[in-house]
């Protein structure tokens, strides 16, 4: 996962991105000092010394500037794609239901809007897969129970097994013929298991 860039690691990036170019120009300037005459390299003494302070004053401003610069680049685009990969990885793998709010450029907002709406549209799709098993699972147990008494009331009897054998669906009358040569007692067979049919028992046992 994008982990978020530590606030030191941010300084130290600032820092390189000052000294670099402060380091460029003290190198030129050594380099121009060193090729200067005696009178020439006295002249530019006298005429840098007055005006030393707006030297410095500057070179601070611009010091200043160029590290406001990246802090503002980095507040508005690298801290905020952090964050949405932190984010992320919390909707998916801990809340499902939690949203990405960030600030940030029109851009990362844009991509923010985006995760968000690929979040919404999965959480439908599983509301939706959740509730076509639930309704597919209730108009299975219905129809069995609508089978059930169809057996049930049938004079014939009737055994239904799944695939490996196993006995799913019975009615008394088939249970009767398998396990009994007696007719069955006055007011039916009892509703038990006891006997080699039996729901899930194999119909090779019998």
């Amino acid at each position: 996962m994008f982990r978020l860039i530590p606030r030191s690691a941010f300084w130290r990036f600032v820092l390189v991105c000052v000294l670099y170019p402060v380091g460029v120009v003290l190198g030129l300037s050594l380099l121009f000092w060193r090729d200067l005459s005696l009178d020439e390299r006295s002249l530019l003494q006298e005429l840098i010394r007055p005006n030393a302070g707006y030297g410095l004053a500057g070179g601070l401003l611009l010091i200043a500037g160029a590290g406001l610069a990246i802090e503002w680049v980095f507040r508005r685009y690298v801290f905020p794609i952090g964050r949405i990969a932190e984010e992320t990885g919390i909707m998916h793998g801990v809340h499902p239901g939690r949203r990405i709010r960030i600030e940030g450029s029109p851009e990362i907002l844009g991509l923010a809007a985006a995760v968000n709406a690929s979040a919404d549209a999965y959480e439908a799709l599983q509301h939706s897969v959740e509730e076509r098993i639930a309704e597919a699972g209730s108009r299975l147990e219905e129809e069995k129970n609508i089978l059930s008494v169809i057996l049930a009331e049938l004079p014939q009897g009737v055994l239904v097994c799944d695939p490996e054998g196993r006995i799913i669906l019975y009615n008394h009358r088939a249970r009767h013929l398998l396990e009994s040569t007696g007719e069955p007692p006055l007011g039916g067979w009892p509703d038990d298991t006891d006997g080699l049919v039996g729901l899930n028992r194999s119909i090779f046992n019998v």
